[in-house]
């Protein structure tokens, strides 16, 4: 279950996408998120519109069914109903939200981001250390946010 940003970024650097397909045997997006990126993002000219429409089209990613999102938690709308829609479905979600990360911890959803996810790889022998730096860097380049000593902790971790 894809949060919006994580399924942005995941598509900027493909290759974190591709890993991604490798540990899960399907991805979903709740019906905020899939307004947030396609639908939005049509209207902003974002480049992701089309690879998400792909990846529906070929079965890859589906749109899960509406699901209420979690009450008062201080999400955003696309990151509350996706772990309301992973706690449904008993799956993980994939979000880069501190505070989604927390949210889920409460209620039982396993939510993991990104970078979590590349220092996982390596340890899982997927992909190298030296490879997974290099796709964080990538999601850096492409705007993801992370604090410098965030970064550093990473990279670090995948270092071990």
């Amino acid at each position: 279950m894809f949060d919006s940003s994580s399924l942005i970024f995941s598509l900027k650097v493909r290759e974190i996408f591709d890993l991604l397909s490798k540990n899960f045997s399907s991805f979903a997006v709740p019906p905020v998120v899939f307004s947030e990126v396609v639908e939005a993002g049509r209207f902003r000219g974002s480049p992701e519109v089309r690879l998400v429409e792909e990846l529906l089209a070929n079965g890859v990613l589906k749109k899960s069914a509406n699901v209420a999102p979690i009450a008062a938690t201080g999400l955003h709308a696309g990151e509350s109903q996706a772990i309301a829609t992973a706690r449904k479905l008993g799956v993980v979600c994939l979000s880069d939200d501190r505070k989604a990360y927390t949210v889920g911890l409460a209620i039982g959803v396993k939510v993991v981001s990104l970078p979590a996810f590349l220092v996982v790889a390596v340890r899982n022998k997927q992909v190298s250390p030296q490879k997974a730096e290099e796709l964080l860097s990538r999601l850096v380049q492409q705007g993801y946010y992370l604090k410098t000593a965030d970064y550093l902790r990473i990279i670090q971790e995948m270092r071990k």
